[in-house]
């Protein structure tokens, strides 16, 4: 089930120690992959549904962020066939000469699609993200940041249950925390990350009810330049 490059929703956060500063432009580039455990990493033939849309795999990640103001920047990411939107503010706690820490919030609508393979059927995901973090930047060298991670989403198609395609239509909500840190220059830093949630669906595909639920792990990293 893992390699299944255009179906796993694997959604990093890249959030940094701060915001990107103003009239600055952050562009990130690297890889993520989801990881499912329990109910989600069980093969059950026949259902495409679960097989592709609850499926590990790994997918590559970009990202560009622009600067508006001293505390707020607006972005885009791409992962897989998934693509999200961000407006991010943060909170300054501290400011000092070679520490500065901060709450950094946003809001963070994201959709994708879950292309056609041999006949197991086709879909799409409306979702989103409310990233919520502490962050640490240690002079522009080195960053930290953790926190709560809550996702909801829905998602719809068409997928082969039983040799015959069938409606799918399911909902999940995905709570945990991440955490991630930096290291680099002031320009360019690499980036690594860890979101652990668990995730519960609940629908139906055909006439089967969806109801089941497991850990997932999102392990991501970048490369992020600072222009």
């Amino acid at each position: 089930m893992l390699g299944l490059v255009g179906c796993a929703s694997a959604l990093p956060t890249f959030a940094g120690g701060s915001t990107t500063p103003r009239f600055r432009t952050d562009v990130g580039f690297g890889g993520a992959a989801r990881v499912p455990f329990g109910d989600l990493n069980e093969n059950v033939l026949g259902d495409a549904y679960r097989e592709r849309v609850e499926a590990g795999g790994v997918v590559p990640a970009v990202y560009v962020r622009r600067g508006l103001t001293e505390k707020f920047d607006l972005g885009i990411m791409v992962a897989g066939t998934d693509a999200r939107l961000e407006f991010r503010g943060e909170k300054v706690m501290s400011d000092e000469p070679t520490t500065r820490t901060s709450f950094i919030y946003g809001i963070a609508p994201y959709g994708g699609w879950i292309p056609e393979d041999e006949n197991s059927g086709s879909g799409g995901r409306v979702g989103l993200d409310l990233p919520l973090v502490y962050g640490i930047d240690f002079s522009g060298v080195y960053e930290l940041w953790i926190g709560p991670r809550i996702t909801n989403e829905y998602l719809f198609g068409d997928f082969t249950l039983a040799g015959q395609p069938q409606s799918a239509s399911a909902y999940s909500i995905r709570a945990g925390g991440v955490f991630g840190m930096a290291l680099g220059l002031r320009r360019i830093h690499a980036l690594l990350e860890l979101t652990a949630a668990w995730e519960h669906w609940f629908g139906e595909h055909g006439s089967t009810d969806i109801n089941r639920g497991g850990v997932v792990l999102i392990p991501a990293f970048a490369i992020r330049i600072r222009i």
